[in-house]
Formats: C-alpha cells, sequence, structure tokens
C-alpha cells in the first residue's frame, strides 16, 4: 500500500477517534463550546453535531450578513463617507471572510454526507419535518457544497507527480463518492418538494 495511502487511512481513524472524543467531552461540559467558536459551529448546545439543515442555515443567514456588510459599504463609498482606499480594503476583507465561510461550512456538510449513511442522512432531513422553501433551500446548500468540492478538488490537483497517481485516484475516489453522495441527497430533497 502506498504510503500516502496509509497516512490518510490512519488520518481518517484519527479524524473518528478525535470527533468521538470531542462528542464525549461536550456531552459532559456543554459549557466548552462557548470557549471554542469552531465547536458552537459544529455542535448544538446539548453536545449533539448540528445536522446538514441547521449548517446550511447559518452557512445562509452569514453570508446574508457579509452581504449586508457589503452593501453597507457601497453606501458609504458612494456617499463619500469612506475613501476608495479604504473601501477597496474592506471589500478585500469581505470576499476573504465570505470565501472562509464557505469553505468552512462545505467542510462541515461535506463530511456529515461522507459519514452518515444516505438514508441516515435522508432520516435526519424527514425529521425536520421542513417546508418546501427550506427544502429548496437545503437543495442548493447541498448543489453549492457538491460544485464547491469539485472546483477544490481541480484546484489543489493540477500538478501532481506521476509516481503519486494511486493516491490521486484514492482521494479522487474518496471526493468523488462524497459528491455523488450529495447529489444523490439533493435528488431526495426535490423529490420530497415534488410530492
Amino acid at each position: 500500500m502506498n504510503d500516502d495511502i496509509r497516512k490518510d487511512l490512519f488520518k481518517e481513524k484519527y479524524e473518528e477517534y478525535i470527533n468521538k472524543y470531542i462528542n464525549d467531552l461536550i456531552k459532559n461540559n456543554p459549557l466548552l463550546i462557548r470557549e471554542y467558536p469552531i465547536l458552537e459551529i459544529e455542535y448544538d448546545i446539548d453536545g449533539n453535531k448540528k445536522d446538514i439543515y441547521s449548517l446550511a442555515c447559518e452557512r445562509d443567514i452569514k453570508k446574508m450578513q457579509i452581504k449586508s456588510d457589503k452593501n453597507e459599504f457601497d453606501f458609504k463609498f458612494s456617499q463619500n463617507k469612506i475613501s476608495k482606499d479604504e473601501y477597496e480594503k474592506l471589500i478585500n476583507e469581505t470576499n476573504k471572510k465570505m470565501d472562509d465561510l464557505d469553505l468552512l461550512y462545505d467542510d462541515l456538510i461535506f463530511n456529515i454526507i461522507n459519514y452518515l449513511t444516505l438514508e441516515e442522512i435522508e432520516q435526519s432531513i424527514l425529521i425536520h419535518n421542513l417546508n418546501d422553501i427550506d427544502l429548496s433551500r437545503l437543495a442548493v446548500a447541498i448543489s453549492s457544497v457538491a460544485e464547491n468540492k469539485i472546483d477544490e478538488f481541480r484546484k489543489n490537483n493540477k500538478m501532481f507527480m506521476l509516481d503519486k497517481l494511486s493516491y490521486w485516484n484514492y482521494k479522487y475516489n474518496k471526493i468523488s463518492k462524497g459528491i455523488s453522495k450529495a447529489r444523490e441527497v439533493e435528488r431526495f430533497i426535490l423529490d420530497l418538494i415534488e410530492k
């Protein structure tokens, strides 16, 4: 077995162990979430991991807040309340914040899709008893995650060494299975809307 694949498999097992450890730690000490912002995003106050819908909604809300900030900067610039340099700096910072937000939530949602079975994901969606509007937004979020993961994979793998081909294939298979499952989840949601 290729060393890179072995390391990646070890990393997966290690991440599973760490996730279990963090889950247990939060359940025994829910106030811990307040000390670490990343945990606040990933977990509910009771120590349970958030579901896909909760993460997708949070992402939407935060994106709206960032867009609102951009609109405010546009207004201030049009009113000559901030200089062009200040405006460009604020817009660049805001764009970076948006990109970071997308990457973070994409990873969290993609991890749920990768680690849960399709049936578990579908059950989670049904339990939340979502309306058609919420389901439509969730389908868009899942589609966006899949598209962003494809783009991310393309960017990271434009140049790869031929001797690393088996490792590249392993990573590609892992990501493509996740993307394929994301498309199945999206189809399941769209079927629910059509009923």
